[in-house]
């Protein structure tokens, strides 16, 4: 807590007054960063015109999130991810991100509540969370941005069966 008293210019006291814990610190950076992942995600597929199909609103999805990785930390490399390691608040945070992103993923597709759909649509966050981290990793390189977004909207097509639209 004191680096970031002396990074902010602030006292210690100040920041344990706002922030009582490391872990309520590190919830509401969590919870900032999520939110803007969320209002990127939103204004891009809000910019795409009516009928866009599925696949791609998902190719936007996918974009967007790559764009708000690409330069970062490798541990805000899978935003979504759920960490066993973080504390409980931080978690739920995760949680509650992750839900609202397949709330955006099934909105791109045609609804279907079977369970094959069910498990396309977590199977596709899994393997988007694994693949960007790699390619965070190896340096974000703009070369490997486009087989990666081909790859993970490979992967949802062949686990849906079909666009549906």
């Amino acid at each position: 807590m004191s680096a970031v008293a002396a990074a902010a210019d602030a006292s210690e006291a100040l920041v344990y007054r706002y922030f009582p814990t490391k872990a309520a610190l590190y919830t509401d950076v969590l919870a900032q960063h999520l939110d803007e992942l969320s209002t990127a995600q939103t204004s891009a597929q809000d910019e795409l015109p009516v009928g866009t199909s599925a696949r791609d609103r998902i190719r936007t999805a996918i974009l967007t999130h790559l764009d708000a990785v690409a330069h970062g930390p490798l541990d805000w490399a899978a935003p979504l991810a759920d960490s066993a390691v973080e504390p409980p608040t931080a978690r739920a945070v995760r949680r509650e991100a992750r839900q609202a992103h397949l709330a955006l993923v099934e909105a791109a597709l045609q609804p279907r509540t079977d369970a094959r759909h069910r498990w396309a649509v977590t199977g596709f966050l899994g393997f988007l969370d694994v693949a960007v981290v790699a390619w965070v990793a190896g340096g974000s390189l703009e070369e490997e941005r486009w087989p990666l977004v081909d790859a993970a909207l490979g992967a949802l097509e062949g686990a849906l069966g079909d666009w549906g639209r």
